[in-house]
């Protein structure tokens, strides 16, 4: 019997993502994107046409869960029915801040990177949330704490595919605590990496769902935030294995030697990776430097490192277990769901991906060449490096990492307040 890696992400998941997600990838050279007809996609598009309401955005999370698996369109239809778990304020386009979950019993301190205050938010917002909840007698927004017995979902919903799909993300959460709370499990028997892969989930077969809609527009939205969507974690999980080769040596790199001119191409439509190396790129080639000597930092590159282990890897596994899944016999489907969820108790993503068939490097790698469209396209960057597939990092500073062990939430990754199950 193999053991499970329970402490994040398997590394032959790793591996086979890596293979399958690195060819191809928007932003490479001209030259791979001439061969390969890939191309470069800088931000998410979201014309916001056609707008969706609130209930529309309900009824179809509703719709996608219950047509991929009525066990789950249940669960999820029992979140969406009940107002009491929602307290959402409508906001332009463009404009939404607040996405988070509070589980149930959740209380945050000062020392938590969720805690949420004028003085972290922002005086203009905080004023904004104040006047809401004044209007609708519904304390939310400002609260750090949930007493109410179920997980409540904080959210500003801006009309847009993405609000929608970021919504079932949100809800995702919500289920996941509601069905580990039935099996007499909470939040603190979940593993930590599994919590974003179980609400990823719901948010990938809602955006699928979406894409296949009668209305051309609004599936023709659909597919193109999924495509962007694919790009950018395709993007961030790259740029994070680089990220992670930065800091071979303890801090010591060569950097030049390690990527030469390779690094230009993944990192010329992604510009925040292209902050993070510009320093690096004109450093002494024999990169002997200690990075805390140059204006980019070892905590900074270990930030960006994190996405293999963090946000873009759990988008990346959850996206390739919907795939592989959804066209299984319901019963197999269903206890896969059962598996990402908690609702077979405690389980870690290895044996998730044990469970679901994927057990190897190259099971992984087929699915996500099927997913990702690389089929047939050999590696260009990653796999030019060293081999990552065993390194971790520290996903926190180190108050992060004392709040993440006695189950506290941290920020997402673009800094709303969000809790880390959620």
């Amino acid at each position: 019997m193999i053991t499970p890696q329970t402490d994040g992400i398997p590394d032959y998941v790793i591996q086979g993502l890596t293979r399958a997600s690195d060819p191809g990838l928007p932003g490479l050279a001209a030259k791979t994107r001439q061969e390969t007809g890939v191309q470069p996609i800088d931000r998410m598009p979201d014309p916001h046409h056609p707008p969706m309401s609130v209930a529309q955005s309900k009824a179809v999370i509703v719709e996608a869960a219950m047509a991929f698996d009525p066990q789950l369109g249940a669960r999820v239809k029992a979140v969406c029915d009940d107002p009491d778990r929602f307290n959402i304020r409508e906001v332009e386009p463009g404009t939404a801040r607040m996405m988070r979950v509070r589980t149930r019993d959740c209380a945050m301190t000062e020392n938590n990177p969720l805690f949420v205050s004028a003085e972290r938010m922002g005086e203009e917002d905080w004023a904004r949330w104040q006047a809401w909840e004044q209007e609708t007698g519904k304390p939310a927004f400002t609260l750090n704490a949930n007493d109410t017995g179920k997980a409540q979902i904080d959210y500003e919903h801006d009309s847009t595919v993405t609000a929608t799909t970021y919504l079932a993300h949100e809800i995702g959460h919500a289920v996941a605590d509601d069905i580990q709370w039935g099996t007499r499990n909470t939040n603190s028997d979940n593993p930590k990496h599994m919590a974003e892969i179980q609400a990823y989930a719901l948010q990938h077969i809602v955006l699928s769902h979406l894409t296949q809609q009668s209305d051309p527009a609004l599936a023709a939205t659909a597919e193109g935030v999924q495509q962007a969507d694919d790009a950018a974690q395709r993007h961030s999980f790259a740029v994070g294995q680089i990220a992670a080769s930065a800091l071979d040596g303890q801090g010591e790199v060569s950097f030049a030697e390690k990527f030469g001119g390779q690094v230009d191409g993944v990192l010329d439509h992604h510009q925040g990776a292209q902050t993070l190396f510009e320093a690096l790129r004109h450093r002494d080639t024999s990169g002997h430097e200690r990075l805390g000597n140059a204006p980019v930092d070892t905590r900074t590159i270990q930030n960006a490192a994190h996405a293999v282990q963090g946000r873009a890897g759990q988008n990346m596994a959850a996206r390739i277990l919907v795939d592989h899944i959804r066209n299984a016999p319901a019963a197999e489907r269903a206890a896969v769901l059962g598996d990402i969820m908690g609702g077979h108790g405690p389980k870690c993503l290895d044996e998730v991906m044990q469970g679901a068939g994927l057990e190897s490097q190259a099971d992984i790698e087929a699915t996500a060449r099927a997913t990702f469209g690389t089929e047939g396209l050999d590696a260009t960057v990653t796999n030019a490096t060293s081999n990552l597939a065993g390194w971790k990092t520290n996903r926190h500073t180190a108050a992060k990492a004392a709040a993440c062990a006695s189950d506290q939430p941290t920020l997402d990754s673009n800094q709303t307040a969000k809790r880390s199950i959620a």
